[in-house]
Order: C-alpha cells, then structure tokens, then sequence
C-alpha cells in the first residue's frame, strides 16, 4: 500500500488496484488536453499542413510580420521575462482581445500580451527587442487575425516559425527571405481521410 499524495494533491491509495494509475493519467489528460475549436481544427498549426521556417532571426520577424499577415491581425507575446522597457511598450500599445478568441488560443497564449501589427509598432517592436535578449522579450510568439491563428513559434528562436498553409507561398517566401530563414511546406493527412 503507497501513502501519501500525488503531484496533484491527490491522495494515493492502492498501487496494485490501478485506480491511482488511471485517475492520474485521467487528471493529466484533462489539466493538459490541447483545445480544439468547433471544427475540429487541430489546436496548433504544426498539426495540419503548414509552412515550415526554420533558421529565422527572431529580430527581423517583427517587421516581416506585417508584409505578411492581413490588417487588423495582433501578435501575441507570450512568457518573455519582460524587462521594464518591454512592459512600457506592452502597455503602451498592447490591445485586448476578446475572451472567446483568447480562450481559442494554445494555452500558451492565455497570459499573452497583444499588440496591432502594423509597420510603426513592429519597428518599435523590433528595435526594442534588439536591446533584449530573446527570452526577456518572448518565449511564444503567435499572430491571429479574425479569431484564427495565422503564424505560431514556439521555443524561440531555436524552433521554426509555423505559417498557416492558407497564406499564399509568395508572401511566405516574401517572409522567409526577411528573416534569413528557409521555408517548405509541410502537408499532412487530414485526419478525416
């Protein structure tokens, strides 16, 4: 017989039984399940087809951000450590979304501040962060525009930057080529197939 508590509090009853097992893999499952919207989209672009950019410079993202996406997108910034300088700007010119497309989001966005792309604010935008480190400045960057997540990169700047496969391979290439980055297309089988 174990004694004791979980990681999550719980109260460990009988290893030989399996109940433990099975509710903590349940509780697991249930604190760590992706969100999918009504349509069964996958949660993160990586898992439908996308554009794969690999090798881009974090500091040239910002203004090829908005050669790339719609008007009226906003990038979200997410876990940066978030020096004094970077929470003026974020205050100045952060924007709030909405809850639903908030709660929409991959959770590592739920804490995220946003900010309108448009060419003054990712010139400030990039100009602040090459004063920074990559990781005082943003862990997760996504962009959203209308509700839907356009552009994901997580791990920065050692993971690739996901681009949704909607977007036209012009304005991609157009992207990558601002970034020092490379760019393929990554096709996956839909999962209804």
């Amino acid at each position: 017989m174990l004694k004791g508590k979980d990681m999550f509090g719980q109260r460990i009853a009988d290893k030989k039984s399996g109940r433990h097992t099975a509710n903590l893999i349940r509780t697991l499952l249930d604190r760590f399940r992706l969100k999918q919207d009504k349509g069964e989209t996958p949660c993160y672009l990586s898992e439908s087809s996308h554009w794969h950019i690999d090798s881009a410079d974090f500091y040239r993202a910002f203004q090829a951000f908005s050669d790339v996406v719609p008007t009226g997108s906003v990038l979200g910034i997410a876990e940066g450590a978030w020096p004094p300088a970077v929470r003026a700007f974020l205050d100045e010119y952060g924007v709030t979304i909405e809850a639903s497309v908030l709660s929409s989001l991959p959770v590592d966005f739920q804490s995220a501040r946003f900010l309108p792309v448009n060419a003054p604010i990712m010139r400030q935008a990039e100009a602040l962060a090459e004063r920074q480190a990559e990781h005082e400045f943003a862990t997760h960057l996504i962009v959203v525009n209308n509700g839907v997540s356009l552009i994901e990169w997580y791990d920065l700047p050692q993971d690739p930057i996901t681009i949704r496969f909607s977007i036209e391979e012009s304005l991609v290439a157009r992207f990558a080529t601002a970034t020092g980055g490379r760019y393929c297309p990554i096709k996956l089988q839909s999962n209804n197939a």
